[in-house]
């Protein structure tokens, strides 16, 4: 007897995984179902957001029977509107964002250009740290400058005999370092009891005498910047105003001085002090300074001499340039007129390196920190600058090494200072 087979895909069931699943299915409508909702009750769309009410419309012309188009106008009309009425909102909401950022700026700009009163700072005293100078402590100098004809070589055979002998009766002399060049030689030394014997032993020997001049330089003053004066405080007034306010300046305006002030169309400008070591050093542990009418921030600022038109150190004044009718550019470099490429590139570096400098290293202006020449006349300023008060000897004659003019400076460059 034959045996019927077994047809297992026909007559075997599956069993479901969701089968043992207690939990209440999701029965999802379809589309004619929603649709006739919102047919019934349009006012439903209103509760939608932007991208709902636009597939509502999508889906109304997208029906395959175009012919019961007709009956979905209202809810295409109303999903339209809508639609309108969220992009109303968002855009008033874009502008009052875009007012209160404004107005949040300008509160900003002018919170900054404001002096800051005295309520403000009253009881608060901090270290200022802007006017913090690395420097060797009261180092002085000693100049031995050859005379005209006098070969350096002469020159430094005998300082070094010189010094040899100051060395046998005086082993502990410091000396912090000599700087040698075709002037003659330059003995860096601290401000101790050596630099007198150290002047007399030299001014004692002839062999010294006959082909040089010996003699110390005054250090320079600092400079300060006060930052954001009112222009109700006359720039004449400043000296007496803080010394009688400044309780640390108490009887020091004539050890300060004002050279000039930086244009302004603000209600307040940025001055600048020349201020003696001992001034500056008073200040250095404050965080701001009183005026007539506010407390101020201040701080120290290096000004070096720079001709405008050759951009030449030390050399001239701006007004005697024997280059002022063709002036070099300084963005490019070139001189005369000219179509300026605004492509940086330093003239001084130009014709300091020749060509042993790579163009990369010629790309900026001859006043930017980032010029290795501007940069170096920084620090020759910096060296030469009294920070604290020294004791440089009376009984010698002394010797101004800079004097700043105190007219305004043209170059956009604060630490810049052009005459």
């Amino acid at each position: 007897m034959s045996k019927k087979r077994k047809n297992n895909n026909t007559n075997k069931t599956v069993a479901s995984d969701s089968e043992s699943d207690s939990r209440p299915v999701k029965i999802i409508k379809s589309t004619d179902e929603i649709m006739d909702q919102i047919i019934d009750d349009p006012d439903k769309i209103y509760d939608l957001n932007f991208v709902e009410s636009f597939d509502i419309i999508h889906k109304c012309c997208n029906l395959q029977d175009k012919r019961s188009l007709a009956k979905y106008s209202d809810v295409i009309e109303t999903a339209a509107e809508n639609m309108k009425l969220l992009y109303n909102e968002l855009l008033s909401k874009v502008e009052n964002y875009d007012v209160e950022t404004k107005n949040i700026l300008i509160e900003i700009k002018n919170k900054l250009n404001s002096p800051t009163p005295y309520n403000v700072v009253a009881a608060k005293q901090s270290m200022h740290s802007s006017i913090n100078v690395k420097t060797k402590s009261s180092e002085l100098a000693l100049f031995i400058k050859a005379k005209p004809g006098v070969a350096n070589c002469d020159i430094n055979s005998k300082v070094n005999q010189t010094l040899s002998d100051v060395r046998k009766n005086k082993p502990h002399l410091k000396i912090n370092k000599i700087i040698r060049n075709a002037k003659g030689n330059i003995i860096k030394i601290p401000n101790t009891n050596d630099l007198d014997t150290l002047i007399d032993y030299f001014k004692k020997q002839d062999q010294i005498n006959q082909i040089a001049d010996v003699y110390v330089p005054k250090p320079l003053d600092p400079t300060i910047v006060l930052k954001k004066v009112s222009k109700f405080t006359r720039q004449e007034d400043i000296p007496n105003v803080l010394a009688n306010v400044n309780e640390q300046l108490k009887d020091m305006q004539s050890e300060i001085k004002v050279l000039f002030e930086y244009r302004s169309n603000l209600h307040f400008r940025d001055i600048v002090l020349r201020v003696s070591p001992k001034v500056f050093d008073s200040i250095s542990n404050l965080d701001y300074l009183y005026t007539d009418l506010e407390a101020i921030h201040f701080q120290h600022r290096v000004f070096v001499r720079q001709c405008k038109y050759c951009f030449q150190f030390n050399s001239h004044k701006s007004t005697d340039c024997p280059r002022k009718n063709i002036p070099i550019c300084a963005d490019c470099g070139m001189e005369g007129a000219h179509q300026c490429s605004k492509v940086n590139k330093c003239a001084n570096c130009v014709n300091f390196f020749k060509n042993n400098a790579q163009q990369s290293l010629l790309c900026h202006r001859p006043n930017h920190e980032a010029c290795p020449l501007y940069k170096k006349q920084i620090e020759r300023v910096i060296q030469i600058t009294a920070f604290k008060p020294v004791n440089v000897p009376a009984s010698h004659s002394l010797t101004t090494m800079i004097e700043v003019a105190t007219n305004q400076p043209s170059s956009s460059v604060n630490n810049v200072l052009q005459n």
